[in-house]
């Protein structure tokens, strides 16, 4: 299945993304053909049981697309609705219709006159029909269309980071959990943002690579001279880690998502995401920087995303916590095991 979920999505996305759409996108418009394109071949739905329309992938299958959709920096919330979706599907509620983004901030409020308080840095937020937000140990789902007001806002990439104000808007959904809805929700957009840098990180190293080869300078490519090849395999390198560290987080988060291993992946993906805009940069020299050349189209979303749902000091201090207090005498194991026991 995950080998038709990554020749599906490759196919879409170089048929129908260019880079011209992508820097289009950052210009606030929203690829509709694109997104219908998606939907109709049930990207959205991926992770929904069959008999809510989905083909009832796991998360396992779906890693190679979410990597594919970052190396083509995909313009449009599409892994947020299928985890979105997700997350629903695992409390057994049918999917969602429309664009669907989510955000981890619990800044909301339920009480009797609906929901109040703001969710910011909403991926997509302006374009999305609905939100999936935490509000203390509840998830709520709300349409944009009942906030009050919508701050627009982007990162580096230029992608909408939108900040979303609601007045008493009447959720369309409230889901109870038994923990922090903002912790799921945290976990879930940190794996997915670790596969998207990954891919990312694929994407600036075939550009390298290619470059590297293709420039001739004092009689022979580049890519033949050491000191390139040596900034060639450390890039490389730090490609594999981040894959490897991504895909453990996918399996291992197969039945329940796994702290420590979405810890990890984000950790790996973030610190290789600083090597490999700085190498592929150095590569490439001075067209690496002009806007006329594609490489800053991934670059500029590995220096976002890389900092998206918990920078990389975050997460390393949040697992160096729960190393300190799980005791000496649990280390190894935690090691050996891949993971530490949490803080009580």
């Amino acid at each position: 299945m995950r080998e038709l979920f990554d020749n599906t999505i490759r196919a879409i996305l170089a048929d129908q993304l260019s880079p011209e759409q992508v820097i289009a996108a950052e210009g606030g418009e929203f690829s509709r053909a694109l997104w219908n394109s998606l939907e109709e071949n049930g990207v959205p739905l991926a992770l929904v049981a069959e008999d809510h329309g989905g083909v009832a992938a796991s998360l396992t299958d779906v890693c190679g697309l979410i990597i594919t959709c970052g190396e083509f920096s995909a313009p449009l919330p599409i892994v947020e609705t299928m985890l979105a979706n997700y997350l629903l599907a695992r409390k057994g509620l049918p999917p969602l219709n429309g664009v669907v983004s989510f955000a981890a901030g619990d800044e909301l409020v339920v009480n009797a006159g609906g929901v109040s308080g703001s969710v910011a840095n909403v991926p997509w937020g302006r374009h999305a029909d609905l939100i999936l937000a935490p509000a203390g140990q509840s998830l709520v789902v709300l349409a944009t269309g009942s906030a009050s007001r919508c701050e627009e806002m982007t990162n580096t990439a230029g992608e909408a980071r939108d900040t979303l104000f609601f007045d008493g808007a009447t959720p369309e959904q409230t889901i109870v959990l038994d923990g922090l809805a903002s912790e799921l929700l945290l976990l879930t957009g940190a794996l997915i943002r670790s596969a998207q840098t990954t891919g990312a990180i694929m994407r600036v190293l075939t550009l390298a690579k290619d470059y590297a080869n293709e420039r001739v300078q004092f009689g022979k490519p580049i890519g033949r001279f050491q000191a390139v090849q040596h900034q060639m395999a450390l890039l490389a390198e730090q490609a594999a880690m981040a894959k490897a560290s991504c895909e453990v987080a996918f399996a291992r988060s197969a039945m329940e998502f796994h702290e420590d291993s979405i810890t990890a992946a984000k950790i790996c993906a973030a610190d290789a995401a600083g090597v490999a805009a700085s190498v592929s940069h150095g590569v490439h020299g001075a067209i690496g920087f002009t806007h006329e050349y594609t490489l800053h189209i991934s670059t500029r979303r590995l220096w976002s995303w890389r900092s998206e749902f918990g920078s990389a000091t975050y997460w390393c201090r949040r697992l160096g916590d729960k190393v300190c207090k799980s005791g000496a005498e649990q280390f190894w194991p935690g090691v050996v095991e891949g993971g530490f026991p949490s803080p009580v």
